[in-house]
């Protein structure tokens, strides 16, 4: 219904009558071989984590606001991190007649939450050019404060500006009011986990993760620290500090069962970590061979190996060690050939097992495609990696790419410690008050007795049971994702919350068991020390809670979000450890504690930004990440992460225990809980398992 912008987009062809042509935007130029190449974007078409936004959109939605008389949208750096954010200006109808907080919520209406400025500035009128059109580059500097009103409120005390702080700190954000939403700005669990750590290391006191659900805003969280230190609950956290390299360095706990998985499965690839990017525009590969050795200077984990010494297999650290840079050149193939010499050799290369004991444990490889075109292949063992790592590591090589560009140092904090001093660490605070408290929660969380999961298969569970395990796709797209975050908002909970929850109400379905256990990975680096640290840190969290029929998905829900925020503000404890205190306690195996698992990835799980170059995931590969059959010790993985078109995942299961018909019923009956959660989820248990006629 915008005829103007329809005969903009929708030209007339020159080259055949009657017909027409799409104008993309795109602006690209002629070969002297004939070919197209693309240069870049004419529209505002951006992009923001990953996601596609086109900023017109932003634009209309802000300008249905009766208050708002016209707005431009536009995307600016956030911090030295390399990532984006969206700022809006806008000029109000009336003076001070518009609110932050009002805005926000008009738009959480219209819009997907990426869509959503971060920022809001408001001006008396939008800077124009000569022919009447709004000049972006004439905007003035966002720095400066942005709309102010009874939503945005300074902070007024000492330890809102220390709270405040820190919320700008995590959230790369230059100016936080006291009663803005620490989600709505963008906060997830992850960086919550990152602000309780910095408010217990500032204030020395002992203050839940929960606290930040619970109070989401500067004078919240502020008054909670108020309130923490009038009931003494002052605690002095021991420090991780670097300790000598003399003798060999033990490996850390969560490094153990890989190792062990390795000696039952040596050379299997399904512990392999892959990365493939698409980098397009001039690439100075010199400087790219530059910048992957000052990333593996920097960081200890990337050159250890595990050499068995005196019967024990031993994290060996050499001190310096140079990786090549493999690059392969397919600019002699056809063109048609070389995108499928491409994807041929990155499924080669995850399914290049490593070798612990000799290394290194880190592959690079760069595919030439043509001068200005390059795919880049990194391939990490998940025994000195996790997904957090990947964030790091090209959030460093860019770094350390854009400095070797430009002749100066990177600006990178310097690491305190390096994972083997977290190993160290790690040992000996198992023997410590705070690991032993912890274990006491998770003796108590584990306290009744546990029922193992029967699966309705058809066919008796064997009593000897292999480690392989295969998968099946599903996703998650359309109103559905809109849908489900829009509930988990309400519900005052996140998606992961959403999911798990109906993963539980899933289980209760395929089992009857109303005691249901879900084991969920955390990236475990609740201490400033590790927050820069490429190692494998993860931990899996076991999150019990009762399934009743007669309860509904609401209640299950806040009770679910309950129990996980106590269970990572117990994440200190590795799952290792607690199995092992289990086996000798109770003298059953492992796999009574958990038979599935739930993981679920936020955002696109490696950013990478490097000068001059547009760089692409590339997700065109198919399953570079996925080998089609895995090694597990869980009956059942679902694994979930969020992308552009909405959510996409993988349910692995062990082979021994269900069959793939019994997959796919199981996947169907997840999609109808998940339809049925959205439009009544006050509706109990039982009428969400109900099957349909087809189903029966």
């Amino acid at each position: 219904n915008q005829p103007e912008l329809t005969a903009e987009k929708f030209v007339l062809n020159p080259f055949m009558a009657g017909e027409r042509l799409y104008r993309t935007g795109d602006r690209a130029r002629y070969l002297p071989n004939g070919h197209i190449e693309f240069i870049e974007r004419m529209d505002n078409q951006v992009k923001i984590r990953g996601y596609r936004v086109e900023l017109g959109e932003v634009e209309s939605a802000l300008n249905q606001h009766p208050a708002v008389r016209e707005s431009v949208t536009v995307i600016r750096d956030r911090g030295s991190s390399g990532d984006k954010e969206l700022v809006a200006y806008v000029v109000p109808q009336v003076p001070s007649a518009l609110s932050v907080t009002e805005l926000r919520n008009f738009l959480e209406q219209k819009l997907p939450q990426y869509m959503i400025p971060s920022g809001f500035v408001t001006l008396e009128a939008l800077p124009r050019n000569p022919n009447g059109k709004v000049d972006r580059n004439a905007l003035p500097p966002d720095s400066q404060r942005p709309l102010l009103d009874q939503g945005f409120v300074e902070p007024r005390t000492e330890i809102e500006e220390l709270v405040a702080r820190v919320w700008r700190e995590v959230l790369k954000l230059k100016e936080v009011g006291v009663y803005d939403n620490f989600f709505k700005l963008g906060g997830h669990s992850l960086l919550a986990t990152r602000v309780i750590s910095r408010i217990r290391d500032l204030f020395h006191i002992d203050m839940p993760l929960r606290t930040v659900f619970q109070a989401p805003t500067i004078v919240g969280l502020a008054q909670a620290v108020v309130t923490a230190q009038q009931k003494g609950l002052q605690v002095v956290r021991t420090p991780i500090l670097p300790v000598g390299r003399e003798k060999p360095v033990l490996p850390s706990v969560a490094q153990e069962p890989l190792l062990g998985l390795e000696r039952l499965f040596p050379g299997a690839y399904c512990f392999n970590i892959p990365a493939a990017y698409r980098l397009k525009g001039v690439l100075d590969v010199n400087a790219l061979k530059r910048s992957l050795n000052a990333v593996v200077e920097r960081h200890e984990a990337l050159r250890t190996t595990f050499p068995t010494v005196s019967g024990r297999q031993v994290q060996f650290i050499v001190s310096s060690l140079s990786i090549t840079l493999e690059v392969v050149d397919l600019e002699r193939l056809p063109e048609l050939q070389r995108e499928s010499e491409a994807k041929r050799l990155a499924r080669e290369e995850v399914e290049t097992p490593f070798d612990l004991a000799a290394g290194p444990l880190l592959r690079v490889k760069l595919l030439k495609l043509n001068d200005r075109d390059h795919v880049i292949l990194v391939t990490m063992h998940h025994i000195i990696s996790d997904g957090w790592s990947m964030i790091i590591f090209f959030r460093d090589l860019a770094q350390f790419y854009e400095a070797s560009l430009n002749g100066h140092d990177p600006s990178l904090p310097e690491l305190p410690i390096q994972y083997a001093d977290f190993s160290e660490w790690q040992r000996q605070a198992l023997e410590g008050q705070l690991m032993k408290n912890q274990l006491v929660y998770w003796k108590q969380q584990l306290d009744r007795p546990l029922s193992r999961f029967e699966f309705s298969t058809g066919r008796p569970r064997m009593a000897e049971l292999s480690f392989l395990a295969a998968r099946k796709s599903l996703s998650i797209t359309g109103d559905l994702v809109q849908s489900l975050k829009k509930l988990s908002q309400r519900e005052e909970g996140t998606l992961f919350t959403t999911l798990l929850t109906a993963l539980k109400v899933l289980l209760y379905f395929c089992t009857g068991e109303k005691d249901i256990r879900v084991g969920t990975l955390v990236e475990n680096r609740n201490r400033r020390e590790t927050e820069n640290l490429i190692g494998h840190f993860a931990n899996t969290l076991i999150i019990r809670s009762k399934v009743s029929p007669s309860s509904n998905f609401r209640q299950l829900a806040r009770e679910v979000r309950d129990i996980t925020l106590a269970a990572q503000a117990h994440q200190d404890l590795p799952f290792e450890v607690l199995a092992q205190a289990w086996e000798s306690d109770k003298n059953l195996d492992r796999a009574s504690l958990c038979q599935t698992v739930f993981i679920y990835q936020t955002s696109p799980l490696y950013p990478i930004k490097l000068p001059g170059l547009t760089v692409d995931l590339l997700d065109d590969i198919k399953r570079v990440e996925e080998p089609e059959i895995a090694i597990t010790t869980f009956d059942l993985i679902l694994a979930m992460k969020e992308k552009p078109a909405g959510i996409v995942g993988s349910l692995i299961y062990k082979v021994d225990v269900l069959d793939e018909a019994v997959i796919n019923r199981t996947i169907a009956h997840f999609y109808t809980i998940l339809r049925r959660v959205i439009s009544k989820p006050n509706q109990p248990v039982s009428e969400l398992c109900r099957l349909e006629k087809t189903q029966r």
